[in-house]
């Protein structure tokens, strides 16, 4: 019986201490303790910002152009029709057309190089040069012409060239020479034409050098050459 009692004391004393907490947790919160009840709006966990938040949006990929059949790029270009290619300088440089003849006229003074042996001399007269050797050696001496740069088109091509050299000579021995391939080739020691011109002929280009020498006692004038110069 003892062991009931003290059973029953501690069942008494556990309840009232549960009714103490009860009664104070009801103070605390001022309002009802119904287990039944709805939990408070203000006691419901909301979602975190994390599990809200949408996925960052990827910046928008411009699509690249697909390259060009020709493998180049497919930038746009200047617009406009294409004019005329342009040359070195920039001008534009016409396109001549076949047969079309050019005459190039070259003073005899104007020379491009000479090989003046010790017995020789080289002067400018007027328009014209003096070609001259002695017996004192016999070495030859020999003076070089040409058309001047820039005489042909850029770009065009020579179907034939027909020069003349005009001037004199005496002497010993004196010559003068064609373009390369020209008919004749040379005049040695042969008095001009009635006109006072060496011709050369249908030479097929493009050497266009003129070469005039003396040997031992011997003067040689060139007054001019004359090119006349078909195109292909």
């Amino acid at each position: 019986m003892r062991s009931v009692a003290l059973l029953a004391a501690a069942f008494g004393g556990t309840l009232a201490v549960l009714l103490l907490g009860f009664f104070a947790l009801r103070a605390v919160t001022g309002g009802s303790l119904d287990p039944t009840a709805a939990p408070s709006a203000d006691l419901l966990a909301t979602p975190t910002e994390f599990a809200t938040e949408r996925p960052t949006a990827r910046p928008t990929r411009t699509p690249r152009p697909a390259p060009s059949a020709s493998g180049g790029s497919t930038s746009p270009g200047p617009s406009g029709t294409p004019g005329p290619t342009a040359g070195p300088t920039g001008t534009p440089r016409p396109t001549l057309p076949p047969g079309t003849v050019i005459t190039i006229t070259v003073k005899g003074r104007d020379y491009v190089s000479a090989e003046i042996p010790p017995n020789g001399t080289v002067k400018k007269q007027g328009d014209s040069a003096i070609l001259h050797t002695d017996r004192s050696m016999s070495l030859f001496l020999g003076v070089t012409w040409d058309i001047p740069p820039g005489s042909i088109p850029f770009g065009a091509k020579i179907a034939r060239i027909d020069s003349r050299v005009c001037g004199s000579g005496s002497g010993d021995f004196w010559e003068t020479y064609g373009p390369d391939g020209s008919e004749p080739f040379e005049y040695a020691v042969e008095e001009p034409s009635p006109d006072g011109c060496w011709y050369f002929t249908n030479a097929p280009g493009p050497d266009t050098a003129i070469l005039s020498q003396t040997r031992t006692e011997a003067t040689l004038r060139i007054d001019k050459i004359v090119y006349t110069i078909t195109l292909r």
